[in-house]
């Protein structure tokens, strides 16, 4: 991930002019529904369309616009019942301020000083997550682990290669691969918030794409917004938690173990003599049993229920 830098005022108020019309409206295509992608069980949302004819606009008040009063507020917070309810608002919340991706993720306590955060819900496919979670141990960059640490909001910028000088003087932190990966994904700037529950361990709500760092008006609606979300999650993770650990079969057990080891569909079929599509059903009815919204959120689910290791 590229350099952190903590957000104050006289480094962001020169975007208020540009971020302005998300205080006001936004137009959405919609409306959308979601579409699983069987080659990796991940669900996205997806434009729903006419044959024939073009998505259609809609002009509506913006979910962080400042207009919205305290009562649509929280009924829109009270239909976060799960994971996949978290999962639209939140995409909701990304497109209104003119991202692509978001991330939400939980500080781990313990020895694990490899992974010291985990996953709980976002946009990237498994595949992606894994793979800039072991670009991010190989590299040696501490901005994430210093940012979960510090709990302070920060935001990076690599629309423009670093200066010669601040390169040598981040020589220490490789981030050039992590960096790539991020670009070829659409993800060029970010934001990070953090966000906090009771009785659990601080998290982040991470935004990613290509728009100016947004001023700090829009930075505290955004995180009024994840802090109440973080903390409906608590709920349904904790029924999560209580239901039978005996409903996952062995397979499906199987499948989400080789999943967490980095193994796609194709070479998980390959162990255990399965097809792929059975592999992805064994997969797809784990992750519904789990009440994940894709496999990424299945197998962080199975290991915080000791399910896997």
């Amino acid at each position: 991930m590229a350099a952190r830098h903590d957000v104050s005022p006289q480094q962001i108020a020169t975007t208020a002019a540009q971020d302005a019309c998300f205080l006001r409206k936004k137009t959405y295509l919609r409306p959308y529904s979601h579409k699983v992608d069987r080659q990796n069980g991940s669900v996205q949302p997806v434009e729903r369309r006419r044959s024939g004819t073009r998505a259609r606009h809609v002009t509506q008040a913006a979910l962080i616009s400042a207009s919205m009063g305290w009562t649509a507020f929280r009924e829109r917070m009270e239909r976060v019942v799960g994971p996949m309810e978290a999962y639209d608002l939140l995409m909701e919340l990304t497109r209104d301020a003119g991202y692509r991706h978001f991330a939400v993720l939980t500080a781990r306590s313990g020895a694990d000083t490899a992974l010291p955060y985990q996953v709980v819900l976002t946009s990237l496919s498994h595949s992606s997550v894994r793979e800039y979670q072991e670009l991010d141990a190989a590299s040696g960059d501490k901005t994430l682990v210093e940012a979960l640490r510090g709990g302070r909001p920060f935001f990076w910028d690599r629309r423009t290669p670093a200066p010669l000088s601040a390169r040598a003087a981040d020589a220490g932190n490789d981030n050039r691969a992590t960096d790539g990966l991020l670009s070829r994904l659409g993800i060029r700037t970010g934001l990070g918030l953090p966000v906090f529950r009771a009785r659990a361990p601080h998290g982040f709500a991470l935004f990613g794409g290509e728009r100016p760092v947004p001023d700090i008006g829009q930075a505290a609606h955004l995180s009024f917004w994840c802090n109440g979300i973080y903390e409906r999650m608590a709920r349904f993770e904790q029924s999560q938690r209580d239901r039978p650990r005996s409903r996952l079969t062995a397979r499906e057990l199987q499948c989400l173990s080789w999943t967490s080891a980095g193994k796609t569909s194709v070479e998980i079929a390959a162990i255990l003599g399965l097809s792929e599509h059975t592999v992805n059903q064994y997969i797809a009815s784990s992750s519904q049993k789990l009440g994940t919204v894709n496999r990424t959120q299945a197998v962080a689910e199975a290991i915080r229920l000791r399910l896997i290791d």
